[in-house]
C-alpha cells in the first residue's frame, strides 16, 4: 500500500516537495532540513548516488571502526580554505595539505615529512634533516643530511 502526502500545498511556499509513504518507509522528494541533528545506528549506511543498497558512495560505522566507501570514479576533497588536515581526536595532526604550499605528514605529532617550492624534507629522530632537491638545469638530485651532503 502506497499512500501520499503533499505539502506542497503551503500558502506563500513553492514547490516544497513531496513525502511518499512505501512499504520500505518514507521517500521524500524536496530537500530535507534535520535541525536537530540525524542519528543513524552502527552498521546503517548513508548512501549516495545510484539507488539505495548500491549507493555509490557510503559512510557508516561498523561499531568498531568509521568508513568511507567509495565504488565509482574518484574521491576527491576540495576545500576553498586554508588547508585539508588528517588528525587524530582535534589536537594531533596526521597530515596536513596546506593550499598552494606545503605537504606534511607527521609521527605522533611530530613532524617528520614536508614539501616545499624547491625541496622535499626528512626530520630524523636524531634532530637532523635529510633534505632532496632538484639541483636546477642540471637535472641532478641532491641529498643532504645531517653529517654530509652527495649527489646522485
Amino acid at each position: 500500500m502506497t499512500s501520499e502526502i503533499r505539502i506542497n500545498a503551503l500558502k506563500n511556499r513553492v514547490g516544497l516537495g513531496t513525502i511518499t509513504f512505501t512499504n520500505t518507509g518514507p521517500v521524500v522528494s524536496g530537500i530535507v532540513t534535520a535541525r536537530e541533528g540525524v542519528f543513524i545506528p552502527d552498521s546503517k549506511k548513508i548512501e549516495l548516488g545510484n539507488t539505495s543498497g548500491s549507493g555509490d558512495i557510503a559512510l557508516y560505522h561498523n561499531g568498531t571502526d568509521a568508513y568511507i566507501d567509495n565504488d565509482t570514479g574518484g574521491l576527491r576533497i576540495n576545500t576553498a580554505s586554508d588547508e585539508v588536515q588528517i588528525n587524530k581526536a582535534t589536537n594531533e595532526y596526521m597530515a596536513r595539505f596546506i593550499t598552494d604550499g606545503a605537504v606534511e605528514l607527521y609521527h605522533n605529532n611530530s613532524k617528520k615529512f614536508e614539501t616545499t617550492s624547491a625541496a622535499a624534507n626528512f626530520t630524523l629522530s636524531s634532530g637532523g634533516q635529510v633534505n632532496l632537491y632538484h639541483l636546477g638545469s642540471d637535472g641532478g638530485l641532491r641529498i643532504s643530511g645531517p653529517q654530509s651532503a652527495s649527489s646522485a
